[in-house]
């Protein structure tokens, strides 16, 4: 798994999709399991609140992009509109960075656009540079990740 710690069996929670990289928490379930969430994430903060006693802390292995492994992330785009700027991203997001697209979906208003891609990640470096690289792409005016 990209989690370690004690031989453990780990769940990744659905409600905020952590990555390697981003700061977790994990909370041991009765049969033994742990599922772990993002430190920012709202569940978390009311799991640690009600059940403190079942808080672990799991580290992500460092070899987690080694193995293969991708996580679901969500990006929000808000820009401009003008003709290529799809080509732009996909291109870079595909071909340069390697990155696996899973949805696409970008709306058109009076000549701005927003919308999200949802994709596979390896881990939060991979995620921070797609994101500074899109930021520079002319038209873009954010990139934000959000939930899936």
């Amino acid at each position: 798994t990209a989690i370690e710690a004690n031989n453990e069996d780990f769940i990744i929670a659905s409600c905020c999709n952590p990555i390697p990289g981003d700061s977790v928490i994990g909370f041991r379930a009765s049969d033994g399991t742990v599922t772990v969430h993002k430190r920012s994430c709202t569940n978390a903060d009311r799991l640690a609140a009600k059940f403190g006693d079942k808080v672990v802390n799991p580290e992500w292995d460092a070899h987690a992009k080694n193995n293969n492994l991708a996580f679901p992330v969500r990006l929000s785009l808000k820009g401009y509109d003008r003709i290529g700027i799809i080509n732009e991203i996909t291109r870079y997001i595909s071909f340069v960075m390697s990155i696996n697209i899973k949805s696409f979906s970008l709306t058109t208003d009076d000549g701005v656009f927003k919308g999200h891609i949802d994709l596979f990640v390896h881990e939060m470096r991979d995620l921070d540079k797609l994101i500074k690289k899109l930021q520079k792409i002319e038209g873009i005016q954010s990139v934000l990740r959000s939930d899936l």
